[in-house]
């Protein structure tokens, strides 16, 4: 459209309008006209254009390493936007007016200038933008920990970085607390985080999320001690070890077992009972050791009470025997009596036992002997476990009993027999020939034993007898009361007490002492030169024990197994009712 100025009538044509009319007066144009073609305008006006005003929102907020979104509006259709002073992340569409992007830099306050345009000008505004740090999550760690143990240290988890920062962000520490100490009982105990020294410069810190501390149960070992005792004694008292108590918690064991003072040999288990006083066994896991109680084998051992030794009675009667035996703890046992003379078989019998309690068992039993003879004793017993034992002594006397049999034969007999070095004690290196006489028999109406036994010997003093350089010496042995004579199967023994007296024409011997000696003699008929006859003499003081003439020197007291010495010369003979035999 060309310039016009004036007033009255223009003719002008208007082609599409492709732009901005270009008026800058703020005055209205009024064409008059019809709307035919090629003629006249109708009514037509022209309003010049203004600077936009910007409308939107002048403060705005955004957290750190978020979104942020801010839309620039403002009347009059601007064209074109601006902002400057945008934070770091953000920026503008100048088409549209849309601040956009992630917040990258550091929380505050920052002032963005806004400016929108169109034909008409420039409008500007200020928008006050507030960044906030970013929030991070604050997660106490769970944890665990033994009963009785000191709490562990505590660690945080965070989450919520943004912008690819890590951990290393933050300085400080959180702080934690929780109600646990190291007495606490086993469960679950809270763990509450706190801000304690965290820094960071854009983050801030919170939720604080708990965590939960675990108190485990401890460990509690319990071992009851092995221990082993013999058989018959009293029990050991049990004992044992307790591992692992924590806080001094009053708990202690008591052990038992299934044998008592009187169980026989083997294991036993000891078992064990915890007692808790305070109720604090729920904090431990417990394992039990138990013990094992060994009761061993006591020693076996048996003892004859009676009868004495020497005990005398008839063939055929009864003789009590009495004894005892300490038991080993292995039953069964197996008690018998053997019987052993010098000429006849063995004869055992087995052990009646009348009594027993947990530590001994008492043997009793009546034995008859039909034959006369010296019965050495002996009572044996044995266990289920192979070990035995034997007494064959009452006190320290050898056990024997005296059997005879009146009717049996009468004794007699004489000459010499060899005198050793040692069969004298009191002159150990004496020898020579020691001459005997004796004669004993019962008699027939009355049953009284009688007789006489006399020995003598001499040495050193230019006798015959004498085959020694040693001092005179004079022994001369007469019986003055004899006991018992048993006659067995080609055997003869006698016992008795007599008296020593020194010969006349010794001067080198003190007078012998007015006492009575015990005298043992066993004699062995001879039957030719192919069984000589035998005789053992032993004179003992029956006061001190002491042996005054024994020529079986290492034979005991009264021994019917014990040898003989055969006769230098002389003889002795067993006379039998019926015939005499030798």
């Amino acid at each position: 459209i060309p310039s016009i100025g004036g007033s009255g009538s223009h003719t002008f044509s208007i082609s599409q309008l492709t732009g901005l009319l270009g008026l800058n007066s703020a005055n209205t144009y009024l064409f008059f006209g019809n709307s035919n073609p090629g003629t006249v305008f109708s009514n037509f006006s022209v309003v010049q254009e203004t600077p936009p005003v910007i409308t939107s929102v002048t403060t705005a907020s955004g957290v750190y390493g978020s979104a942020f979104s801010y839309q620039i509006t403002a009347s009059g259709s601007p064209t074109n936007y601006a902002a400057t002073g945008l934070p770091a992340g953000l920026s503008l569409n100048p088409a549209s007016g849309l601040i956009s992007g992630t917040l990258t830099s550091h929380p505050g306050t920052y002032t963005i200038n806004l400016s929108a345009s169109n034909a008409g000008g420039t409008g500007t505004s200020t928008l006050t933008l507030t960044e906030t740090p970013a929030p991070l999550t604050v997660s106490a760690n769970s944890a665990s920990r033994t009963y009785g143990d000191a709490n562990p240290a505590f660690t945080a988890t965070f989450s919520g970085f943004v912008n690819g920062d890590t951990a290393a962000v933050i300085s400080g520490s959180p702080s934690f607390s929780t109600s646990a100490t190291a007495s606490s009982s086993v469960g679950s105990y809270t763990v509450t985080p706190g801000l304690g020294t965290l820094s960071a410069a854009n983050y801030s810190f919170g939720p604080l999320v708990n965590g939960a501390l675990t108190i485990n149960p401890a460990p509690l070992s319990v071992q009851a001690d092995s221990l082993s005792v013999m058989y018959g004694v009293a029990l050991p008292t049990l004992t044992g070890t307790i591992t692992g108590i924590k806080n001094s918690d009053p708990i202690s064991a008591v052990y038992s077992t299934t044998a008592t003072i009187g169980s026989i040999v083997g294991t036993y288990p000891i078992s064990l009972s915890l007692v808790d006083p305070n109720n604090r066994l729920p904090n431990y896991t417990v394992t039990a050791l138990p013990g094992t109680l060994t009761i061993t084998p006591a020693p076996l051992a048996a003892a004859i009470t009676g009868p004495q030794p020497g005990y005398l009675a008839l063939v055929n009667a009864p003789i009590e025997f009495d004894g005892s035996f300490n038991k080993s703890g292995i039953p069964a046992y197996g008690v018998s009596w053997t019987f052993q003379s010098a000429t006849l078989p063995a004869i055992s019998a087995a052990g009646n036992v009348v009594a027993s309690d947990i530590w001994t068992g008492t043997v009793q039993n009546s034995v008859s002997f039909p034959s006369a003879g010296l019965y050495l004793t002996s009572l044996s017993v044995t266990d289920s476990g192979g070990h035995s034992a034997s007494a064959n002594t009452v006190g320290n006397q050898s056990e024997y009993v005296v059997v005879i049999d009146p009717t049996a034969g009468s004794l007699t007999g004489g000459g010499w027999v060899p005198v050793a070095a040692g069969m004298l004690p009191g002159s150990p290196t004496a020898t020579g020939k020691g001459h005997f006489g004796l004669e004993a028999r019962y008699a027939p109406e009355s049953g009284k034993l009688t007789g006489h036994v006399e020995f003598e010997f001499n040495a050193g003093n230019g006798d015959d007898d004498a085959h020694s350089n040693v001092a005179p010496v004079h022994l001369h042995f007469q019986a003055t009361a004899l006991d018992w004579l048993v006659v067995e199967n080609g055997r003869a023994d006698l016992k008795g007490v007599g008296t020593l007296a020194a010969a006349d024409d010794d001067q080198h011997l003190p007078p012998a002492p007015p006492k009575q000696y015990g005298f043992f003699l066993s004699a062995i008929p001879g039957h030719g030169h192919k069984t000589p006859a035998q005789l053992r003499l032993f004179v003992w003081d029956p006061q001190t024990g002491q042996t005054v003439f024994d020529n079986q020197a290492n034979a005991s007291i009264i021994d019917p197994l014990a040898g003989q010495t055969v006769l230098g010369d002389g003889s002795i003979e067993i006379h039998h009712p019926a015939a005499d035999q030798h």
